[in-house]
């Protein structure tokens, strides 16, 4: 991941980066959004410090445990089929 962070640049049509107050509503737009793919992804923790920069690790706000969190917002045929995720 920091690899990736180094030299991630904008976000593009393969992932999508949040950091702060995420919402349930967010990870599954995302999770919707990048169904199809086998390369994109929802990175949580992390945002850019500036428009074009690396992007930087940055807490983010859920109401429970991340990977309890994620798998409730993605529970209950919200998004089938149910992505695979990786804490």
């Amino acid at each position: 991941m920091r690899a990736f962070f180094a030299q991630a640049g904008d976000e593009t049509l393969t992932w999508e980066a949040k950091g702060g107050i995420v919402h349930k509503e967010q990870v599954l737009k995302a999770a919707s959004a990048f169904g199809n793919s086998l390369l994109g992804g929802l990175v949580l923790g992390a945002s850019q410090a500036k428009k074009g920069g690396a992007l930087v690790a940055r807490p983010f706000d859920v109401p429970d445990e991340p990977t309890t969190w994620v798998s409730t917002c993605l529970m209950n045929d919200a998004v089938r089929p149910r992505p695979s995720f990786d804490a």
